[in-house]
């Protein structure tokens, strides 16, 4: 059986029907991928985090660093930002090298979690999930870079 295929007229009559307006399915250039929403949403929900329940997030931070309260809600408006910034082109790229330093500032606090846990001997199976938080958040890195930071003209 021979298999048919689709013409170059027909393509690109196709392409030009999804890109205009009256059809029901819109181009990949006018919706949002769903990537760069779940990673807007991610922070956003983190950064509001920061203020629903800011003892937990204080009580995470490590000695060393003074003003808690104070860090606990900065972290929270950085974060929020940075998931409204990844949402527009314009601020996108902004967004994304804020969010991977920020990623990289609260890692001390993922470290003093994972300490903390330790040494109020807490369960195996959360200081195993503790432990496994401190790789994820290379991948974090790795996920807003990817959403936020690569040459991307028609998003």
């Amino acid at each position: 059986m021979k298999r048919r295929t689709p013409s170059k007229d027909a393509v690109g009559n196709y392409i030009a029907e999804c890109e205009s307006d009256h059809h029901p399915y819109p181009s990949r250039t006018t919706t949002m991928p769903w990537s760069r929403l779940l990673l807007a949403l991610f922070f956003i929900l983190a950064g509001i985090l920061h203020f629903v329940f800011p003892v937990q997030y204080a009580s995470v931070m490590p000695s060393w660093l003074a003003w808690h309260a104070e860090l606990v809600a900065i972290s929270g408006v950085c974060e929020i930002a940075g998931g409204l910034g990844v949402l527009w082109r314009r601020t996108r790229p902004s967004a994304g090298i804020g969010l991977i330093l920020l990623c990289i500032a609260v890692l001390p606090a993922n470290v003093q979690m994972l300490i903390n846990a330790m040494a109020e001997a807490k369960a195996d199976w959360m200081i195993a999930l503790l432990w496994l938080r401190l790789p994820l958040q290379a991948l974090l890195i790795l996920w807003i870079w990817r959403v936020t930071c690569r040459a991307d003209k028609t998003q």
